[in-house]
């Protein structure tokens, strides 16, 4: 399965008059508490994979999710644990993710670099979210026919990421995610635009698996990230739309990573300088191909 969603930081100021919308008649709220695990050196994290164990309402899930197809989309896998089980390991502080269910799944290629015998000694529970959730279901009910097919979920985040070994290192979360339910994805566009502009969301590419990483390793954000043309998957037999879209897509790789780590609180100079670089190659390769269609618009990216 592959998930396609949005996530956003959520001002302080802002965040009264968000959960006036949040918070409706029909929302539901849900506490999660989710154990994350990797290996002590986070090879998982590495290859862009989180593993975590969750209790979601009543049933606990082991989740998988890896890189997918564009910035918003990642490969996720989710299956249910029988309960009884996961109490009994939890007793015996055993509780380890079962890695033989991924054979012959969506998410088996992104583990085919590992070895899954050694890599399931090796695991070890790295970090724990403790995390209340709100949420929406956002439908498009404007069609002349009446038939409501584009559903999106709101999910308001609010908790805290907790180090596996030392529960005074704590993460405060705060955020708001909106995932495609089904329908057309311009529908999670336009809704995500419009609570952007109401209450001034700061669009993050950080997942909680890369804030808990940072949290054990005590940094406040990740590295820099720069240009890197080898993420560029072009051949010769490439169709001219689906280049300008590796394009585009190559370039916000280094944005968005960039520009989540200045939303979060970074002042170093090097995410400043790579989110300019990235947004001056945006607007060059959009100008480039502005001849090519109207929709287009190299001054969508002027700062």
């Amino acid at each position: 399965m592959q998930e396609i969603e949005l996530k956003f930081l959520v001002p302080e100021s802002r965040l009264k008059g968000l959960m006036r919308q949040a918070r409706v008649k029909s929302s539901e709220v849900t506490q999660l508490a989710a154990h994350y695990y990797d290996t002590p050196d986070q090879q998982l994290a590495e290859a862009g994979i989180g593993l975590r164990i969750r209790k979601e309402g009543d049933a606990w899930v082991q989740t998988i999710k890896a890189g997918g197809d564009g910035i918003a989309a990642r490969l996720e896998h989710n299956a249910v644990l029988d309960n009884e089980q996961v109490q009994a390991m939890l007793d015996n502080n055993t509780l380890m993710p079962d890695l033989t269910i991924y054979k012959n799944t969506s998410v088996a290629p992104a583990l085919a670099e590992f070895k899954l015998k050694k890599l399931a000694k090796n695991l070890t529970r790295l970090y724990v979210t403790d995390v209340e959730r709100t949420t929406r279901l956002l439908v498009d009910d404007s069609g002349s026919d009446g038939d409501a097919n584009n559903h999106v979920e709101m999910a308001y985040d609010y908790g805290e990421i907790i180090h596996g070994n030392d529960d005074t290192q704590r993460d405060a979360i705060q955020e708001i995610e909106f995932e495609l339910i089904s329908g057309d994805i311009d529908f999670l566009f336009a809704t995500a635009k419009t609570w952007c502009k109401r209450y001034k969301l700061c669009l993050s590419t950080v997942t909680k698996a890369e804030r808990g990483g940072l949290l054990i390793t005590e940094q406040q954000h990740s590295p820099a990230v720069h240009a890197d043309l080898d993420q560029l998957n072009i051949d010769k037999k490439i169709s001219m739309p689906a280049f300008v879209r590796a394009a585009v897509h190559n370039c916000l790789l280094q944005i968005l990573p960039n520009s989540s780590a200045i939303v979060a609180g970074s002042e170093e100079d090097v995410h400043a300088l790579q989110l300019y670089i990235g947004i001056t190659r945006l607007q060059a390769a959009l100008q480039a191909f502005a001849s090519y269609s109207d929709e287009i618009n190299p001054d969508c990216c002027r700062y």
